[in-house]
């Protein structure tokens, strides 16, 4: 791991050793980087794997997924802010399909790919292009959903109201039930952790996309919290 690498890694904290790191992976998980060592640590627990552990990646992932994303959705529910939450989850779709395929395709036939499997009543009708049009391009684009040009005259409305299916096409509005929309997604992920334990092709293909950023490259998302330690520009290559 390079002096540019370690510019990319998340959330770290310093340890009473100078030259030891601790990095938070995800809510429960830690990574401890040391001049002799990378170990994993589930906190919960104190049990530890080695860095390249499938077992460890796999509920890295899982950990990460539920208490990055669910969790907070669910909590951004309860307290009535529903544009929020749909927003924190609506690009799951498009990342789950990414995990099961094993590699990136376009954006919008991973988005409406996944979204066909987990919400299935939305098949017809166009409902699944304008929502990823809609609701995942005008998140990502411009902060909120997006209706289609005045011509067409369709709409989106995000409801905190219960409902039965998630989303609802009709008469050219695209209803999104907040809860139910959420749910739908989680379960779809949880389906998924469970797959990726007993199916070895599934496992593989998750691995593929997962080791291109486990690698801690510079397409590691995060940042440094602290200074970096004083002896680590001149001696970083024994970090790796």
């Amino acid at each position: 791991m390079s002096y540019s690498d370690f510019n990319y890694l998340f959330n770290i904290n310093r340890n009473q050793v100078t030259s030891e790191r601790i990095i938070q992976l995800s809510p429960n998980f830690t990574l401890t980087l040391s001049l002799r060592e990378k170990r994993i640590k589930d906190t919960r627990n104190n049990q530890e794997y080695d860095f390249d552990n499938e077992i460890a990646s796999t509920l890295v992932f899982q950990d990460r997924m539920q208490g990055w994303f669910f969790k907070p959705a669910l909590e951004l529910l309860n307290n009535n802010y529903a544009m929020a939450s749909v927003h924190l989850v609506t690009p799951l779709i498009e990342a789950l399909e990414i995990y099961h395929k094993g590699e990136a395709g376009s954006s919008k036939s991973d988005f409406t790919n996944q979204a066909k499997q987990i919400f299935t009543s939305l098949s017809k009708n166009g409902a699944i292009t304008f929502l990823y049009h809609g609701v995942r391009c005008g998140f990502a684009h411009k902060g909120f959903p997006q209706g289609a040009s005045s011509a067409e005259q369709r709409n989106i409305v995000i409801s905190l109201k219960q409902n039965n299916d998630p989303i609802v096409f009709e008469s050219n509005c695209l209803t999104i039930y907040a809860r139910p929309y959420v749910e739908s997604i989680q379960k779809a992920f949880e389906e998924f952790y469970e797959k990726i334990k007993t199916d070895s092709e599934a496992r593989d293909k998750f691995r593929n996309v997962w080791s291109l950023h486990w690698n801690m490259k510079k397409n590691s998302f995060g940042h440094i919290s602290e200074d970096i330690p004083d002896d680590f520009k001149t001696n970083h290559d024994r970090y790796s």
